[in-house]
């Protein structure tokens, strides 16, 4: 007999419980990543260019809007023009190196929290190179090209920092902790009302900006890096071909031995999000209902066909484990049961997952008593709604007798 598996995602954390007889529970557990922006908390790329904003007025670089700057089909600046590299994130002293195609005179704001040096350029190649260290506590940082003859592009900003391909060591050395567990990219993949449709609308490796989405490409090259099995979520406007290429691309880079996980979008049960509404919209023109219950019906068949097609894609691949992942509400088993109904569609999902949030712990209303506690006594609260009759506990028990049955 086939069974679905149940996935819990706890808050940022998630992880996979398999439970047998005869043994104890395996709990492997792995984490949602920071998304792509300006601010972030984590210095992830070397190449700070890659989550700037797009380019903006020369003096106001903030102001990027579509008609701020010329701009060529590819996002450089055909005039004079500035970037919003970083915003309201401070953090220690950093160096940088940068090159440019072009000539320009190169400004930074704010001028006195940055030191940097007379740029270079060289003629018989038209780059324009330079360095720059910003102090200690800085947050914005804006770079402005004056004096352009029909603006610049292929920027570098360089962290002078060592390196681990992509990324920076200090980043992979963070997420050693893990290491050879699940690293789930929803937010890698700015999958909440994403406007990804088709292939060639994706971000890619040579993009000088990713526009909040980090490369499939590079996606695999962190899950490689860290050992780590992906957990990859499809946009809910991809198309099959969409599907089948990203897929391709995870295959291709893919070592035996891995998991992988595979979800349509995120959270579609959630009426906040525009996967939501979309899913309704698909599921009533699919005659499968109307309402709320056309919205779940599509959601469990778009999860199964995904499915099957990376499925397809890894046929010649059965030393790596495909596991296609039905998102449902923890509170709220109908989500998962109306998803199932549509024939076929149980048989091609391998899991559900859920998020019981840990926060329910504490009083919402009043955080004061919370802020008093040590690390210790609010982990100590946390586990209690694991253990056994915690709120946590009754959802994940409530959903493997539901799994179970499938």
């Amino acid at each position: 007999m086939r069974y679905l598996a149940l996935l819990v995602l706890v808050v940022l954390m998630s992880g996979a419980m398999a439970v047998a007889a005869d043994k104890p529970a395996s709990k492997p557990v792995g984490v949602n990543l920071e998304g792509l922006s300006d601010y972030m908390g984590v210095e992830m790329l070397m190449d700070l260019t890659k989550t700037a904003r797009r380019f903006g007025k020369v003096d106001k670089p903030y102001e990027n809007g579509e008609d701020a700057v010329k701009r060529d089909a590819d996002g450089w600046p055909l005039e004079d023009a500035g970037l919003v590299l970083r915003a309201d994130r401070p953090s220690p002293a950093r160096s940088y190196t940068y090159s440019f195609k072009g000539r320009a005179r190169v400004t930074f704001f704010p001028g006195d929290q940055v030191k940097t040096d007379e740029p270079t350029y060289d003629p018989n190649t038209q780059i324009t190179s330079g360095s720059f260290k910003t102090l200690n506590g800085l947050g914005t940082l804006f770079m402005s090209f004056h004096d352009t003859d029909g603006g610049i592009r292929d920027l570098k900003v360089m962290r002078d920092q060592p390196a681990v391909g992509s990324f920076t060591k200090a980043f992979i050395d963070k997420m050693s902790l893990f290491r050879g567990k699940t690293l789930r990219f929803m937010d890698l993949q700015a999958t909440n009302g994403s406007e990804q449709s088709t292939w060639d609308k994706r971000s890619r490796p040579q993009d000088w900006n990713y526009r909040g989405t980090l490369p499939p490409e590079l996606l695999a090259e962190l899950t490689n890096t860290l050992e780590a099995d992906g957990w990859y979520c499809m946009p809910h406007q991809a198309d099959d071909d969409y599907i089948r290429q990203f897929a391709e691309v995870i295959r291709d880079a893919t070592p035996d031995g891995r998991t992988i996980y595979v979800e349509h979008s995120n959270e579609v049960w959630n009426d906040q999000f525009k996967q939501a509404h979309y899913a309704t919209q698909q599921g009533e023109k699919a005659g499968l209902g109307g309402g709320y219950g056309a919205q779940l019906a599509y959601h469990g068949v778009r999860t199964a066909h995904i499915g099957r097609i990376w499925k397809e894609v890894f046929a010649n691949r059965p030393n790596v484990k495909i596991v296609a992942v039905l998102g449902a509400q923890a509170a709220n088993p109908f989500t998962a049961e109306k998803s199932l109904e549509p024939e076929g569609v149980a048989a091609d999902i391998d899991a559900v997952a859920i998020a019981p949030y840990m926060g329910t712990a504490f009083p919402m209303e009043d955080p004061e008593p919370v802020l008093k506690l040590s690390v210790d006594q609010l982990l100590d609260a946390v586990q209690k709604q694991l253990e056994p009759g915690g709120e946590v506990a009754k959802y994940m028990s409530s959903y493997a007798q539901f799994c179970k049955a499938h």
